[in-house]
């Protein structure tokens, strides 16, 4: 929804929005949505919760949609991620729980943090297919972002006990830069920003905490 700054309520966006939606610099809202759908390639035809990126215009009305497995069973190479073997059971497959936009040259692309399958992904909102997909050292992970060319990424569960903040050269190459301490945990959400002065903004969401880390940590 939008507010005016005395939180009157402007417009109501009515479908069932899911964890985070990005704003465009003209104004579109990329929002994510969840909505059931049978699907015959998925768990022998089984009830599933489909993942969708909706375009929805500065005054709330949706113009435009695309079905994140859609996007993976139209792509050359990434189909066979949605296999069962890849999937976990239950109708929850995906849960995408991030999206950073990027916008180039007229094609707009959509970078996706999807929880179930541990996987970082680039969605092309034109073409409706998966460009890249990849799985790191991360494990129930939130909040992937493209930050000057590397891989920002909160781990929650890929290290035994600890939650950790990792950025990878280019997709997920070499870690250049972590942060985690004794304590450091939080099972689900958790999020980073990195900040104009270099620092890193994070969000330890279930010891109810931010802080802010220096490159040294």
């Amino acid at each position: 929804m939008k507010l005016n700054s005395r939180s009157d309520v402007l417009w109501v966006y009515g479908k069932p929005a899911h964890h985070d939606f990005d704003v465009l610099p003209r104004g579109v809202i990329c929002v994510l949505v969840r909505e059931a759908a049978t699907r015959e390639d998925i768990h022998g035809g089984g009830l599933v919760l489909d993942d969708v990126i909706a375009l929805v215009d500065p005054v709330g009305r949706e113009f435009s949609r695309v079905s994140i497995l859609d996007a993976f069973a139209n792509s050359e190479g990434y189909a066979e991620w949605l296999a069962d073997t890849g999937l976990p059971e239950g109708p929850d497959v995906l849960h995408t729980n991030s999206i950073q936009m990027q916008e180039d040259e007229g094609r707009l692309r959509a970078l996706l943090s999807i929880r179930a399958i541990d996987t970082v992904a680039m969605l092309d909102m034109g073409a409706r297919e998966i460009v890249w997909a990849v799985r790191g050292p991360w494990h129930m992970q939130h909040e992937a972002q493209i930050v000057d060319g590397n891989l920002l990424v909160f781990d929650n569960l890929g290290s035994p006990g600890q939650s950790r903040v990792l950025e990878f050269a280019g997709r997920a190459g070499e870690i250049v830069w972590s942060y985690t301490e004794e304590g450091f945990l939080t099972k689900g959400a958790g999020a980073q920003q990195r900040l104009p002065n270099g620092n890193t903004l994070i969000t330890e969401s279930e010891n109810g905490r931010v802080i802010e880390v220096t490159r040294e940590g």
